[in-house]
């Protein structure tokens, strides 16, 4: 299959799973986590984003990053569906990380993942199982490898449930060991896509 043909069906799937996008938003909002995020690439700058975007859509703020630090980055359509948090490498001229977290987001992964994304098509996604840190600390429930699946490493993912385990099972999977995807209480979890980030800084 040529890379027109290949685009074509992913377009067509993406409707499918998501019927209320419009051919506009797959197009405007497609990441291909190697390559680009929209318009948005490894070689783009801020200065980019205010021109391709609108400088009132592109806003410096700090960004948490973990374990109480922060650092200065771009807020891109700041408190809206299309909302992006970027972080800079060489003084805001090469994205590092671009992180997706908005429960309505308009973004797409061109696999399919978005926000909401459940662990069971994640594992149907990759054609495989993965793994993933335990829960209750700084880094809950973030990917670490996708196995011998096919999703790429460009794409890592914080997932997160609303389901209350005996404390016995629960204690099982907390702290930063790894998990596999299938463990039976990982998947008693019903665990969810919460946040999704483009690394380009491996």
């Amino acid at each position: 299959m040529n890379l027109k043909a290949t685009f074509i069906a992913i377009l067509l799937s993406l409707f499918f799973v998501f019927p209320h996008y419009t051919a506009s938003d797959v197009f405007n909002y497609f990441v291909i986590p190697a390559e680009r995020v929209g318009d948005i690439t490894r070689s783009s700058t801020e200065s980019d984003l205010k021109r391709i975007y609108g400088v009132e859509n592109v806003k410096r703020h700090q960004i948490y990053i973990g374990e109480g630090f922060e650092v200065e980055g771009t807020i891109l359509f700041p408190d809206t569906e299309k909302e992006l948090r970027i972080e800079w490498r060489n003084d805001f001229k090469e994205p590092q990380r671009i992180t997706i977290t908005h429960p309505n987001t308009k973004w797409v992964i061109d696999s399919g993942v978005t926000i909401g994304t459940t662990i069971n098509q994640l594992e149907k996604i990759n054609k495989g199982r993965f793994k993933l840190t335990g829960f209750e600390w700084d880094y809950p429930g973030r990917t670490v490898s996708w196995e011998k699946g096919v999703l790429p490493i460009q794409l890592q993912l914080d997932l997160d449930s609303d389901v209350e385990l005996p404390f016995e099972e629960q204690r099982m999977v907390v702290g930063d060991g790894y998990f596999n995807s299938d463990n039976h209480i990982i998947k008693k979890m019903g665990l969810k896509v919460e946040s999704i980030y483009i690394r380009w800084d491996i």
